[in-house]
């Protein structure tokens, strides 16, 4: 808190002392003494409404307010403190699906289409436990088809209804003939991360700071807000005339690993509405380039099997952050990650050789030509493009995407 006009109780009584000794007759002042007493006594009463003026004093500029004093300038402005939201995801978006592994939704309800009400439970442990998705209104899924998206809502509130990809595999509907044989199935093919937690007050003094210029719209800086303002949303990287005159792209950093599609979706009805007429605006997904790692580390001493254990799972997890939290067009550079590994344990001698500290490191692109990617191996630096973010690799085939080996 910045110092604006406080002064401490000890300050308060020097200056107490010095006006009486000047400007009455009392003469003794020393320690112990009744006068001494009474003013020490007013000077700490003093130097506690110093403090408290000091605080008031800096609640009445954004700068320094917080709290319900934050929320004041946010009346001023018209413009609310973003509340506490649950995860949701419409049917548009392609993310829940109830499908069958195989014919179609007749084959599993002798010939006919089956009708999941409104409130269908959808979790990620059995018993409708764990987190759990709520559908929002009813949904057929016609006899003839064998996929079918539908809405749906967390039932718990702000981000602990954030899930990951495929975590969502339960649901307590039994309405079908088929229904003792579990046929038909549910899954989310990527991750919700919309649920949000109340506004924090730095979230929320970014936003009044720069609401006056946003009201006027059709300037970055209310852009930048209507795409920050989309729940699940890091960050953003505006491309001015990236397609040529009037047009910009806006490459979105989400706070989950992999940028959903109903995401971008979002924030393209968000910047829709602040775009002049005749920009063309196109959100999308930053070029997602996987990152896997080999390597052997050498200990000072023998360790039991569990310190090992331990070893390996802290070196994996601090490489995994490492590279998972590279911003988009962040370089990853070799040398801090071997910082990282070194930091893990005291015991931890030395990784790799001088000149080729991580046995490998592989880099995944996407392939231009195909769906599949192409595997690199990394020599030195790897320094990513302007719309590229380097994420641990997903793909399944290619195992653990961190593997550490140790020697004492």
């Amino acid at each position: 808190m910045a110092v604006l006009l406080s002064k401490n109780a000890n300050t308060v009584a020097g200056e107490l002392l010095s006006d009486v000794v000047e400007n009455t007759g009392l003469t003794r002042v020393s320690a112990g003494s009744k006068c001494r007493t009474l003013l020490e006594a007013v000077s700490k009463q003093m130097g506690r409404l110093y403090t408290k003026m000091d605080v008031d004093l800096v609640q009445s500029f954004l700068s320094g307010a917080t709290g319900k004093y934050l929320d004041f300038f946010g009346e001023l402005l018209n413009k609310s403190r973003f509340g506490r939201s649950n995860a949701s995801i419409t049917s548009t978006q392609k993310n829940i699906k109830f499908y069958v592994a195989t014919g179609n939704f007749g084959t599993i309800n002798g010939g006919n289409s089956i009708l999941l009400p409104s409130g269908t439970v959808i979790s990620s442990i059995s018993g409708s436990s764990g987190v759990t998705y709520k559908l929002t209104y009813s949904t057929i899924l016609s006899a003839t088809d064998d996929i079918q998206y539908v809405a749906a809502e967390a039932a718990q509130g702000g981000d602990k209804g954030n899930i990951g990809k495929g975590k969502l595999v339960y649901h307590n509907f039994n309405g079908y003939t088929d229904h003792l044989s579990n046929t038909l199935l549910v899954t989310n093919e990527a991750e919700i991360q919309t649920g949000q937690e109340l506004e924090t007050d730095d979230n929320y003094r970014y936003r009044l700071a720069n609401s006056v210029v946003a009201s006027e719209q059709a300037n970055e800086t209310s852009i930048r807000l209507a795409a920050l303002s989309t729940p699940g949303v890091a960050d953003v990287i505006i491309q001015p005339y990236y397609r040529g005159i009037g047009t910009y792209d806006l490459v979105v950093q989400s706070i989950s690993l992999v940028c959903p599609d109903g995401l971008v979706s979002a924030i393209q009805e968000s910047v829709n509405i602040v775009s002049a007429l005749g920009v063309c605006p196109v959100v999308k997904k930053p070029l997602e380039t996987g990152c896997s790692v080999q390597v052997k580390v050498y200990l000072n001493k023998i360790i039991t099997e569990t310190e090992a254990t331990t070893i390996i799972s802290d070196i994996q997890r601090i490489l995994s952050n490492y590279i998972n939290n590279l911003n988009i067009g962040q370089s990853l550079i070799i040398n801090d990650m071997v910082k990282s590994v070194m930091q893990v344990s005291s015991n931890i001698k030395d990784i790799g050789t001088s000149s080729k500290p991580f046995e490998k490191i592989y880099i995944y692109k996407q392939s231009e030509l195909s769906d599949g990617k192409t595997r690199l191996e990394l020599t030195q630096n790897y320094v990513p493009l302007e719309n590229e973010r380097v994420i641990i690799e997903t793909d399944e085939v290619t195992g653990d995407p961190i593997t550490v080996t140790i020697e004492a």
